[in-house]
């Protein structure tokens, strides 16, 4: 499937019709990006969003010691880099490419006018934001409640295809846990 008809199943998948998503298709930019190239940069503000149309991408901080911290993982089908749609601010983390990753770029202004003209695609926008608020909350409350291997558990349960795709350490400062010690705990599993 090229990267065209993925966008509009995506967009079909939504609930567009036929004839919206032939006005919507021209917003999309394809965009090629090589696994490890950075695609956001901490304390830059982006005019565009992307849906992953192929390929993987985390976003992650360095802490005061200028350690790499995983914040999250973003698949297929799924948003990244919408940031500045959300907030007038800078970037607080960077987002980068763990696969070769293909993605539909679409320009915030053009975002935020197609919205104007189509409500109920802002109540997906929403459903979006939300999803990533509610993981972001869920990632915070594992952190803080359970144990280390209580969070590898869950994290395999909840994402498999995660766990295959993205490299042990990167799953590891995501559990907030050391890659030795995680090791550790899928010896143990």
């Amino acid at each position: 499937m090229g990267e065209e008809q993925r966008i509009e199943a995506y967009l079909m998948g939504l609930g567009v019709d036929a004839e919206q998503v032939k006005e919507l298709l021209p917003m999309f930019r394809i965009v090629h990006y090589e696994a490890g190239q950075i695609i956001l940069r901490m304390g830059e503000r982006t005019e565009y969003m992307c849906l992953i149309l192929k390929g993987m991408v985390r976003g992650y901080y360095l802490d005061g010691e200028g350690n790499d911290i995983t914040k999250c993982f973003t698949l297929e089908n799924d948003w990244c880099c919408f940031y500045n749609y959300v907030r007038e601010e800078s970037s607080s983390f960077y987002i980068e490419a763990i696969e070769d990753l293909v993605v539909g770029q679409v320009s915030i202004t053009d975002m935020e006018r197609c919205l104007e003209h189509q409500p109920f695609l802002g109540e997906k926008m929403n459903r979006m934001i939300n999803k990533a608020f509610v993981q972001a909350e869920e990632r915070n409350f594992a952190l803080a409640s359970q144990d280390a291997k209580q969070r590898y558990k869950s994290f395999i349960e909840t994402s498999p295809e995660i766990c295959k795709r993205a490299k042990q350490e990167q799953i590891a400062t995501y559990l907030g846990i050391t890659p030795s010690s995680l090791c550790r705990i899928k010896r143990e599993l």
